[in-house]
């Protein structure tokens, strides 16, 4: 049996994926034309399901390479799951947690779900309700809370900005999982999904500089799996642990469920530390013999491994990296000198004797204490001070030599210190203290264990950020520290922090794939041996193959545009550039236009989709081409497309534009019409009833190279056109309220100066085209009808008798138009 590889690629408008089968060349087979791949899971040995991220999904047959079915989800999801079975499969958003349930190989959807209501018993039923439903019910979707686990009773405030609406409760929450973890499915047939949500949390003065103190507030998280019986749209809330941190997203998520669904794997959020076995052939036994006495701990970041087959149970925590000095995160470019680590041990210490007062529960002794008054003594002008602004050298805790150090001191109050802090016994400044500490612990938590890849049901590897991989088991065995490493250099070629994680791919038995920095890295990790030194072990280097550098990623992604671009929906082949053929392209590109422009749009852009020879033929071009043939045909081809457009984008009024997002799209096709038609279709005042006036600089400089005869631009349809554009452009205020300056209409001018009479006709298409735009002027509001009108008259020039009359009849038929 082939085992398949499959490795999504995105282009810059579409995205393909490349498989292999260990014997031949990768192939690679276009998926998704109009966005990129959010997400991608394997339907058994030879399938697998895709997801975009503009709710496209897919589903493809490895052997054949071929796409057996593509579709559209109704929601969007950020992740996808398939059952054991391969029968069915979720689709799902994390914030807010929204469910699609799809039956394979349809791709249709069975069931959905957007919010879950507790039960007796204390799980949840899953339902779902649209707005109007909730709305008529009293509880209008943003007034629902976020569930807070397996409680019954309601919870209202766990956001800043909610209130529960209804009187009595309903028991209605909403849900929201984690992105990092899969989903998966269990054999029997339950899904297990990642969940987190935060209430508000401990509250604290962070800054006394001005009359009224300045408060900030820490997140109370809550992570943990929730565990979903689609059969009977159940779902059960099982906390794993609780912390509170400074941040709005927590670090310390579900960072990997095991393939069988039985355990789940999370950041520790407490230091782990080494036993002394460990520790007595380390650094530990070398600095006794020295010394004469026991050093500090040795400490590590770690991985909690949850049982979560019921309700979950830690069954160890592995320490895997070291926690010091040397082996923490650079997180940000600042470097401190000597004397400033030196005023920020200074100020550690001066509040430090609180922390350990409120772990002690002593501090009520510790405020009358002379440490206090010296901490107070110390804080107290420099917080209060109006400038220059204190920013107090304690927050650079975060820095590698300090951040160990509090570390040590944390840690020997107590063993769990930070998922235990006392919040409620410490003061403003202790707690301000704290929170930088712990932004720090996220920090460096975070690049410790940057993403986590399964080998078999119970085996992991772990990368951390700066290119150290180990393996781990469930049962906690820990193996060997390796360091990736370039094989001509041999160290590490990517130091400088991500944005991303990098992500850790399992290829097929040991090997794995990175993706740094548009470098796509694969090695062969060797066998698992047991580390004798568990987390304190010196890195063994392992020499990666370069398997593509950022010269070959941009190539492949060109490659990959090219293959996305031939599957696009209205992509129309024409067999030459004649007329006929063009206005036979355009009746099809049209029916694709209506029936599936959100597959021709990518990013709000239209892509050229008539194509002769393989080469795009641009809206530019085939419109100049037909307005040179001049037929009826031609125009009723074009006001076809455009129509189809108008009513593709009518619920949902899209500024869609060309590539150079400069020419708005159909903006050539309206002026190929103007051309063409007298007088003009209604198809050209409807697009330019939606034009985005704000950012469309294109259509003013369009119409000064228009080319028709002078007395076309004074005809009764173009005039108002054109008064209609000029109007939105006063109103955004982008230019002066000058009627006259764009659009030809100095034109109009020069006509109304030589026949003051047309003053009446005139001042009555403006004040139609600013009263028929009132409700769309939404950025002239301040300044209402009356106000834009009475600019437009100021800015006429009252010594032209043509142009003071055009400023009488403005203001009479207003003061009509008013009463």
């Amino acid at each position: 049996m082939n085992v398949f590889v499959v490795r999504p690629i995105n282009g810059t408008l579409g995205s393909a994926i490349a498989i292999s089968d260990g014997f031949a060349e990768e192939q690679k087979l276009a998926i998704f034309a109009d966005a990129r791949i959010q997400d991608c899971t394997r339907v058994g040995d030879d399938r697998c399901l895709l997801l975009s991220n503009k709710m496209g999904i897919a589903l493809v047959d490895l052997s054949s390479r071929q796409v057996i079915k593509r579709g559209r989800l109704k929601q969007a999801a950020d992740r996808i799951a398939v059952s054991r079975d391969g029968r069915r499969a979720v689709a799902y958003h994390c914030n807010p947690g929204l469910i699609a349930v799809l039956e394979i190989p349809t791709l249709q959807e069975s069931a959905r779900y957007n919010l879950i209501q507790t039960q007796q018993d204390g799980a949840f039923q899953l339902l779902h309700r649209d707005h109007d439903v909730l709305n008529k019910s009293g509880a209008p979707w943003d007034s629902i809370p976020f569930s807070d686990g397996p409680l019954r009773g309601e919870a209202g405030a766990d956001q800043f900005w909610l209130t529960y609406a209804p009187v009595e409760p309903n028991g209605l929450r909403r849900i929201r999982f984690d992105r990092g973890a899969r989903a998966t499915f269990r054999a029997d047939g339950q899904l297990v999904a990642p969940f987190e949500f935060s209430v508000n949390g401990p509250e604290w003065v962070w800054s006394r500089q001005h009359n009224k103190a300045i408060t900030t507030m820490a997140r109370d998280t809550t992570v943990g799996v929730a565990v979903i019986d689609l059969d009977t749209a159940r779902l059960e809330m099982q906390v794993i642990q609780r912390q509170i941190e400074p941040s709005v997203y927590t670090t310390f998520p579900v960072q990997s469920i095991s393939p069988d669904g039985t355990h789940a794997i999370v950041r520790t959020f407490d230091p782990v530390a080494v036993d002394s076995d460990a520790r007595e052939h380390g650094l530990g036994g070398r600095l006794r013999q020295l010394f004469g006495r026991e050093p500090d701990a040795a400490l590590a970041f770690g991985l909690g491994v949850w049982d979560v087959t019921d309700k979950p149970r830690l069954t160890r925590s592995i320490g895997f990296k070291p926690l010091n000095a040397e082996t923490l995160r650079r997180i940000n470019t600042l470097r401190f000198n000597d004397a400033e680590l030196a005023e920020a041990r200074k100020e550690i210490g001066l509040v430090f004797p609180g922390v350990e007062a409120g772990f002690a529960s002593r501090e009520g002794e510790w405020r009358a204490s002379r440490e206090k008054q010296l901490e107070d003594t110390y804080f107290d002008p420099l917080e209060t001070r109006e400038a220059p602004a204190f920013n107090p050298a304690f927050g650079r805790v975060h820095f590698p030599i300090l951040f160990a150090e509090t570390t040590q001191l944390f840690w020997k109050l107590r063993p769990r210190p930070f998922s235990t802090l006392p919040w409620d016994h410490f003061d403003d400044r202790q707690r301000c203290f704290v929170a930088s500490v712990l932004n720090g612990w996220s920090a460096h938590s975070a690049g410790s264990a940057d993403s986590i890849a399964w080998i078999v049901h119970d085996r992991f590897v772990v990368l951390s950020r700066d290119g150290t991989i180990r393996e781990l088991s469930i049962a906690g065995d820990v193996g060997q520290t390796y360091q990736l490493v370039d094989p001509k250099t041999g160290t590490w070629s990517f130091p400088e922090p991500s944005l991303f994680p990098h992500e850790l791919v399992h290829l097929h038995d040991r090997a794995f794939a990175i993706t740094p920095f548009n470098h796509r890295l694969e090695f062969d990790l060797p066998p698992m041996t047991a580390s004798s030194v568990g987390g304190l072990g010196a890195p063994i280097p392992l020499a990666y193959r370069v398997v593509a550098d950022v010269a070959a990623q941009n190539a492949e992604v060109k490659r990959i545009d090219s293959l996305a671009e031939a599957i696009r929906r209205g992509y129309v082949k024409i067999g030459s550039k004649e007329p006929a053929r063009i206005i036979a392209g355009l009746h099809e590109l049209a029916r694709e236009a209506r029936e599936h422009l959100d597959e021709i749009v990518v990013d709000d852009r239209w892509l050229p989709t008539l194509h002769y020879r393989g080469k795009a033929v641009g809206e530019t071009e085939f419109c100049d081409i037909l307005a040179a043939d001049g037929s009826d045909a031609a125009a009723r081809a074009l006001d076809e497309l455009l129509t189809a457009f108008l009513d593709a984008t009518a619920v949902r009024r899209q500024n869609v534009w060309h590539p150079d997002d400069v020419t708005p799209t159909m903006g050539p096709v309206t002026f190929a019409l103007i051309r063409l038609c007298d007088p003009l279709p209604p198809s050209v005042a409807r697009f330019y009833d939606r034009r985005d006036m704000s950012h469309d600089t294109w259509t003013p400089e369009e119409f000064e190279r228009l080319d028709v005869p002078k007395d076309r631009f004074l005809s009764p349809d173009l005039l108002t056109l054109q008064i209609r554009l000029a109007i939105q452009d006063i109103c955004t205020g982008n230019v002066k309220a000058d009627i006259f300056a764009l659009y030809r209409l100095p034109l109009v001018r020069e006509a109304l100066h030589v026949d003051p009479s047309r003053s009446a006709n005139l001042a009555q298409a403006i004040i139609d085209q600013l009263s028929g735009q009132a409700s769309d002027l939404g950025w002239a509001t301040s300044a209402g009808v009356a106000g834009v009108l009475e600019a437009i008259v100021e800015g006429l020039d009252a010594g032209i008798p043509a142009e003071a009359a055009l400023a009488d009849e403005l203001r009479r038929r207003s003061k009509v138009a008013n009463s």
